[in-house]
C-alpha cells in the first residue's frame, strides 16, 4: 500500500464530484486526501467544473493546471487561464504539456518558457510542470539546466487503465530527484465509493510533516494555511459551505455546457459559410476574368463591324460615282444615237423618198 502523502487531479472528466463523499477524506483524522491539482481549461476551453471544483477543495492544498495547445494563440490560452483564475492561494499554477500541435520541440520549449516567465512576472513564483518524462526530454531539451533547475515537476507515469497505482519512477534528463514533487501513479482508480477513474498523485519528497514543512517554507512563507482538519462526524458540513452559492455555480456550469455546444454547432455553420463564401469568391473571380475577356472580344467584334460599316459607307459612296458617271455616258450615248439615227433618216429620204423614210420612223 503506498503511504505516501496523496493528492488528485481532477477536471470535467470527472463529472460532478460528490463532496460529501470526499470530506469524509478530507475532513477526518487521519485525513487522506491532501491536495488536489484542478484543471481550469485545455487550449482555448475553460473546464465547465473548475470554479465548482476549486470552491470546494478550499481546504486542502490546490493548483490550477492548464493544457497548453501549442497550435492555439497562446497568449490567449494564457489570458483565459487568468480570467477564470486571476490569483493563486500559495501553491503555484501547473503547465500541463500533453500535445505537440503540429509544433517543434523548440518552439514549444519557447512557449512553455514564455508561460513561465509571464506567471512569474504576475505570480510571483514559477509554475510547476505536469508531463511524461519522454515529453519532458523531447519537448524541453532545449532548455538550459538552469531553467529546468528553476522549477518543480508532476511526473506522470503509470500503468494505463490497470487500476493499481504504480510506484516506478524514471526521471527526466537533466532533472534532479529533489524537483520533482508529484507523481501520478494511475488514472484508472476509484476515490470513494462511485466515485469513478480519479487520477491519484503522491507526494514523493517525504511524508505528511515534511510536505506540510516544504510547501509552507516555499510557498507560505513559514505562514501555515488554513487548512482544517475537523471529526469524521462532520460529513454534513457540506450542507451549510455556500450551499446556495454552489447551486448557481452548478446552473451556471450547466449553462455554459449548453453556450459552447453551440458555439460549437456555430463554429462549424461558419466554417460551412466560410467554404461557400470561398466558393462563391473563386466562381466570381472566373466570373469577372471571363467578362473581362468577352468585353475584350466584344470590343474586337464592334471594332471590326465599325470597320466594315465605314467600308460599306465607301463602296456606297464610290458606286454612286460610278453610276452618276454611267448614267450620264448613256444619256450621252442616247443623244449620239439620236443624232446619228437623224442623219440617217436625212440621208435616206435624199437617197430612196419619203416612202423609205415612212417605213424607218415606223421601225423605229
Amino acid at each position: 500500500m503506498n503511504t505516501k502523502p496523496l493528492w488528485i487531479d481532477v477536471s470535467r472528466h470527472q463529472g460532478r464530484i460528490d463532496f460529501v463523499q470526499m470530506l469524509k477524506m478530507v475532513d477526518c483524522k487521519p485525513r487522506e486526501l491532501h491536495g488536489v491539482v484542478i484543471r481550469a481549461g485545455v487550449g482555448l476551453e475553460k473546464d465547465v467544473q473548475f470554479e465548482r471544483n476549486w470552491l470546494k477543495f478550499k481546504d486542502i492544498y490546490r493548483s490550477s493546471y492548464w493544457a497548453l495547445h501549442p497550435d492555439k494563440n497562446v497568449n490567449d490560452q494564457l489570458d483565459d487561464w487568468y480570467q477564470v483564475n486571476p490569483e493563486i492561494l500559495g501553491i503555484p499554477r501547473t503547465i500541463d504539456l500533453e500535445r505537440d500541435g503540429g509544433k517543434t520541440a523548440n518552439e514549444i520549449a519557447d512557449m512553455t518558457l514564455h508561460w513561465s516567465d509571464v506567471i512569474l512576472s504576475r505570480d510571483g513564483v514559477r509554475p510547476w510542470i505536469y508531463s511524461r518524462k519522454n515529453l519532458i526530454d523531447l519537448w524541453l531539451d532545449s532548455w538550459t539546466y538552469a531553467e529546468l533547475l528553476d522549477h518543480y515537476y508532476m511526473l506522470a507515469e503509470y500503468n494505463a487503465g490497470d487500476g493499481k497505482e504504480y510506484d516506478g519512477i524514471r526521471l527526466p534528463n537533466r532533472v534532479d530527484a529533489s524537483r520533482v514533487l508529484l507523481k501520478q501513479t494511475t488514472d484508472k482508480m476509484t476515490l470513494y465509493p462511485g466515485s469513478g477513474a480519479i487520477d491519484r498523485d503522491r507526494w514523493l519528497p517525504g511524508d505528511v510533516r515534511q510536505m506540510n514543512d516544504f510547501l509552507n517554507s516555499t510557498y507560505f512563507g513559514n505562514d501555515t494555511p488554513n487548512i482544517p482538519v475537523g471529526d469524521c462526524a462532520t460529513v454534513a458540513y457540506v450542507d451549510k459551505v455556500n450551499n446556495d452559492l454552489l447551486k448557481e455555480i452548478d446552473a451556471n456550469a450547466a449553462e455554459v455546457e449548453k453556450v459552447n455546444l453551440r458555439c460549437d454547432g456555430a463554429d462549424a455553420d461558419w466554417l460551412e459559410v466560410e467554404d461557400n463564401i470561398e466558393a462563391l469568391t473563386a466562381n466570381a473571380l472566373i466570373a469577372e476574368e471571363q467578362l473581362f475577356q468577352d468585353d475584350d472580344a466584344l470590343k474586337a467584334q464592334k471594332q471590326a463591324i465599325d470597320e466594315m460599316w465605314t467600308e460599306i459607307i465607301q463602296i456606297k459612296q464610290e458606286f454612286s460615282v460610278d453610276m452618276e458617271g454611267l448614267e450620264l455616258e448613256i444619256l450621252d450615248a442616247e443623244k449620239d444615237l439620236e443624232r446619228e439615227i437623224g442623219k440617217l433618216n436625212r440621208r435616206i429620204d435624199s437617197l430612196a423618198g419619203g416612202h423609205t423614210h415612212f417605213w424607218l420612223n415606223w421601225f423605229k
